[in-house]
């Protein structure tokens, strides 16, 4: 939240909106903490957008409908290391590209 406060104060000394990616390691092993961030950006109005880039193997539909109900995230960026579950298990680890799929 410190960082969030640094940005919002940086942004209007500088008369500008922005952006922010939350990424990893897996922003979603702290969700209560990712679903705060995005709050806070709201409520300070120096942010315009957050994308959200994780691996998609712990979001549930109840987590989906969370973010959408939350204007400022843009889009969710899941990661994929290669089109079949070979390649992308090879990197990910046994299993993940079914998960990521799910």
């Amino acid at each position: 939240m410190e960082v969030a406060e640094r940005l919002e104060t940086t942004l209007g000394a500088w008369d500008r909106r922005g952006a922010v990616s939350l990424t990893g390691g897996e922003p979603w092993l702290r969700r209560k903490a990712v679903l705060a961030l995005v709050d806070r950006f709201a409520e300070g109005g120096a942010v315009d957008r957050v994308d959200l880039l994780t691996n998609g193997e712990l979001l549930s539909d109840e987590d989906c409908e969370e973010l959408a109900r939350r204007p400022l995230v843009r889009r969710i960026q899941v990661s994929m290391e290669g089109a079949s579950a070979d390649s992308h298990d090879a990197i990910r680890g046994e299993d993940s590209f079914r998960k990521t799929l799910e």
